[in-house]
């Protein structure tokens, strides 16, 4: 079963809008950083000028002009929506998802679907695993993947919770698609410009191999019974 996504009315995806409205409030606040430094300029050193008695200095007029101002309220305020809009999109694809055949919800809310099982060792919690994924937004956006023949190594401490969690779950050798909630991910500030606030992220992930912290390949043994979370049943 496939899930797709509508794009937003003018066609755009959910990061390439969260990104505009970024660089819109970057702008607005460089603006008004430009306009308090040319009524307000820094004061430079100037050879004797210890011995130069003080001069009174007139008040200035520091207001930031009501354009300005009214920009970065503007931009500050869509992308407050495009925060709604995108956790509201990353929702109603939690719960289609959750109804797909083969896909596991975890306790955290956390989805995952068995791709193709493995037959290896799993990571225990400070492993590094090595992976082919890719990682993309519920529009499809693809934000980050590895190259094409050169698994990505990754330290299970440094990545999302959410994909800690599943990770630890995976035999070497097994594919799983997995689906994470905000509060697993980037939670409500996401990662700007490239993940927007409130982003559900898709991760489709190929455990190549595992590497103890000690930078030895994981035995089986000692890291099968690490990642004992249970997965609720999906509804």
């Amino acid at each position: 079963m496939t899930i797709s996504m509508t794009h937003t009315r003018a066609g755009l995806s959910v990061l390439r809008i969260t990104r505009l409205l970024f660089g819109l409030l970057v702008a607005a606040m460089l603006a008004e950083l430009a306009f308090a430094d040319a009524i307000l300029p820094v004061p430079r050193p100037v050879k004797g000028a210890q011995e130069l008695p003080q001069q009174p200095v007139a008040p200035v007029d520091s207001t930031i002009p009501v354009g300005h101002t009214d920009m970065r309220n503007q931009a500050s305020r869509a992308l407050k929506q495009a925060k709604v809009n995108s956790m509201r999109m990353g929702m109603s694809y939690l719960l289609q998802n959750k109804a797909v055949q083969g896909v596991k919800t975890l306790k955290s809310g956390v989805q995952y679907r068995i791709i193709t099982p493995g037959d290896g060792p799993k990571p225990g919690k400070s492993d590094t695993v090595e992976v082919n994924y890719s990682a993309r937004l519920v529009d499809g956006t693809v934000y980050a993947a590895s190259t094409v023949g050169q698994p990505a190594a990754m330290r299970i401490p440094s990545v999302v919770p959410g994909l800690a969690q599943t990770l630890r779950r995976m035999k070497t050798g097994a594919r799983w698609e997995i689906v994470i909630p905000p509060d697993q991910g980037y939670g409500d500030t996401g990662a700007l410009p490239t993940i927007p606030p409130g982003a559900v992220l898709i991760y489709d992930v190929e455990l190549v191999s595992v590497r103890s912290e000690g930078g030895t390949p994981a035995n089986r043994g000692e890291v099968e019974g690490k990642a004992n979370d249970t997965a609720a049943p999906a509804e």
